[in-house]
């Protein structure tokens, strides 16, 4: 295990050091100027009790807490969790402890004794989930709330879906084609 930690840990910083620097600035592609500041509010016990209540059943992280105990104990660790959430809102810290993930190498196929055939599932603890669906909560409503997504954002919203871009995809090809234009077609996959 400790050589697929190895392997692992250094996917990231290897790709990374390959990405050539940019000039450009992030704010280039923002349509304008956002004025508005962003404003995480404080989580309550209602929106705890229905992010609980809608937690799947999945893998357990390193803390091996399962949904269904969390649900089960959710009016003893309600205000707790609620306190750690609002700290790091007002913070902007994620707890460390949160961060941690346990990490299964994956077979994808190929020659077994080669890492590169291995692809590394992290497994979040699920009190971290909790914290990230609040977050990403107030930050799509912001985002959403002054029209700041680019149209053509298709993943990780509400209502817009990966079959949405294969259609928009193809309507563009067809429509292409239909002019007597010539269509190409790139596709990179990263790994």
């Amino acid at each position: 295990m400790a050589q697929f930690n190895n392997y692992f840990i250094n996917v990231g910083p290897s790709l990374a050091s390959k990405i050539p620097k940019s000039s450009t600035s992030p704010k280039s592609y923002l349509k304008r100027n956002y004025i508005n500041s962003f404003y995480a509010s404080p989580v309550t016990t209602d929106e705890l009790k229905k992010l609980f209540s809608n937690l799947k059943d999945c893998a357990s992280g390193w803390d091996n807490f399962e949904s269904k105990v969390i649900k089960f104990s959710y009016n003893e660790i309600c205000l707790p969790f609620m306190h750690i959430c609002n700290g790091s809102l007002l913070t902007g810290v994620f707890p460390k402890q949160m961060k941690t993930a346990k990490v299964i190498p994956l077979f994808k196929g190929g020659d077994p004794m080669e890492f590169n055939n291995y692809r590394p599932i992290s497994i979040l603890p699920i009190f971290s989930k909790v914290l990230e669906r609040i977050m990403y909560n107030r930050l799509i409503a912001y985002l959403d709330k002054y029209n700041i997504l680019n149209k053509y954002q298709f993943g990780f919203r509400k209502d817009h879906s990966a079959s949405m871009a294969l259609m928009y995809l193809t309507d563009k090809i067809v429509k292409s084609i239909e002019n007597g234009e010539y269509v190409l077609g790139l596709f990179l996959d990263f790994s």
